[in-house]
């Protein structure tokens, strides 16, 4: 299928991608890489009467550690941030989920900042940035705000952002000495995950844990955060029993049947996304008990 028409905008700074969302508000939808836009638009699943390249902006394309954050621009793509030294070494979690985002192909043109905005809940990005409790940066005509990541995902492709705001960066919070996993279960490589896991924990001097942060995706409209894992997990020693108690509390999270939460599907029914989730979060905690 062919997409249906619009004008084409180029802009070269972020000052003039927030004078053609200003103007022309929810008629005007951000092109980053293109990897979810273009089939959105080919099925006509998109209308927009005007796309907004920001390929040339380079104020969206940042990639640096600063004050204890992980800065990365909403421009950098995938594959820049899986190659990056600076991504392993200061979020592994990432690190260890951007192999995971489509294929190769994709994730050279595919950017962090797209399939954050994209808010795609089978999507690992977003997860991630649940997680970690990041931060995600706005920017309008009028001004800038940043919302915590546990505010910025509302449903199914649905997301904090005005109209004519543009998401120019994600603050991901450096963690000292934790212990982090990500694990998913997809029918094959680059396939969209029936259901998948990340998470982290640090702990004390005693191995009993201090902090810990969990989400899943594509077991319910929005990445999950598994809060009840969180608190199960706080002052415990990563103990047998301990693991099997929290993946318990996993399951729970996913409620089975909810009008809420993911429909059965080809793939899966409720019930074994929620029995998976329990599954991966035992498996993600045995490694970091390890």
């Amino acid at each position: 299928m062919k997409p249906p028409q619009f004008k084409y905008s180029r802009p070269e700074t972020i000052d003039a991608v927030l004078s053609q969302l200003s103007e022309h508000g929810d008629e005007a939808q951000i092109l980053a890489g293109g990897q979810s836009l273009v089939p959105l638009l080919n099925f006509r699943l998109s209308h927009p009467s005007v796309i907004v390249d920001i390929a040339l902006v380079p104020e969206v394309k940042n990639l640096s550690s600063e004050n204890g954050s992980l800065c990365i621009g909403a421009g950098v793509s995938q594959r820049k941030a899986e190659c990056s030294a600076l991504v392993s070494n200061e979020c592994t979690m990432l690190s260890r989920a951007l192999p995971h985002v489509g294929h190769l192909q994709t994730r050279v043109r595919g950017t962090f900042g797209g399939s954050i905005a994209h808010a795609d809940p089978n999507a690992e990005l977003p997860a991630v940035a649940l997680a970690l409790d990041a931060t995600m940066h706005l920017a309008s005509a009028t001004g800038k705000r940043s919302v915590p990541a546990n505010d910025f995902f509302l449903g199914p492709y649905t997301t904090a952002l005005s109209p004519d705001e543009l998401l120019t960066e994600v603050e991901l919070p450096i963690l000292d000495n934790a212990r982090t996993a990500f694990l998913e279960l997809s029918p094959t490589s680059g396939d969209f995950a029936v259901a998948g896991v990340c998470g982290f924990v640090t702990l004390d001097s005693s191995a009993t844990v201090r902090t810990a942060g969990f989400s899943a995706f594509a077991v319910a409209p929005v990445p999950l955060r598994l809060t009840g894992v969180e608190t199960a997990l706080h002052g415990q020693r990563l103990t047998a029993d301990v693991l099997d108690e929290v993946a318990a509390v996993a399951r729970g999270e996913v409620r089975i049947g909810s009008d809420d939460m993911h429909a059965d599907d080809m793939h899966a029914d409720g019930r074994y996304r929620a029995e998976m989730t329990g599954e991966l979060v035992h498996r993600a905690l045995t490694e970091m008990a390890q």
